[in-house]
């Protein structure tokens, strides 16, 4: 018996912490309603200061914030190719809130990136002389020279080499 009521008084504090906590869970949806996977929900305190609690939806789109000091709160939803949303709300001691947002698309714009290449002449000889369906191809001056039997007078000879 003194062992059950030592163990309902360490009990007491954690449990009267719990009934003041706040919850905040609901849905995060793009402009046609379908779910936004990956979207990351903060909770925001309306005095300032960094997010309380942070989330991330499931493929379902849904999310939770939970163990929420009672408060005024902005709760926000943002991911890469659409606007931020925001919603305040106020939590009461004990409150399991519902707070959907719904995402508006943004086109994001990308630096532009630049590929240069260097055309190696040897490796390009060699792909077109082993690799099968490789039948036609593009041949400069230069090329001409360091194909062998293109030196040949006779043009049907020429082709025939190669």
């Amino acid at each position: 018996m003194p062992r059950l009521f030592l163990l309902a008084l360490l009990l007491l504090p954690a449990a009267a912490a719990a009934q003041g906590a706040a919850a905040v869970s609901g849905r995060v949806t793009g402009p046609a309603g379908a779910p936004v996977q990956g979207a990351i929900v903060s909770a925001f305190p309306e005095a300032g200061g960094p997010a309380r609690r942070v989330a991330a939806t499931g493929a379902d789109g849904t999310y939770r914030l939970a163990g929420l000091p009672p408060g005024a709160y902005r709760i926000r939803a943002t991911r890469l190719g659409f606007d931020a949303a925001e919603r305040e709300v106020s939590l009461a001691a004990g409150a399991d809130l519902r707070v959907d947002l719904q995402l508006a698309e943004r086109s994001v714009a990308l630096d532009p990136v630049e590929a240069r290449s260097r055309r190696d002449t040897e490796r390009e000889r060699a792909r077109f002389e082993t690799e099968a369906g490789v039948t036609a191809r593009v041949i400069g001056g230069r090329e001409l020279k360091v194909l062998p039997g293109m030196g040949e007078a006779d043009v049907l000879r020429a082709v025939e080499v190669l």
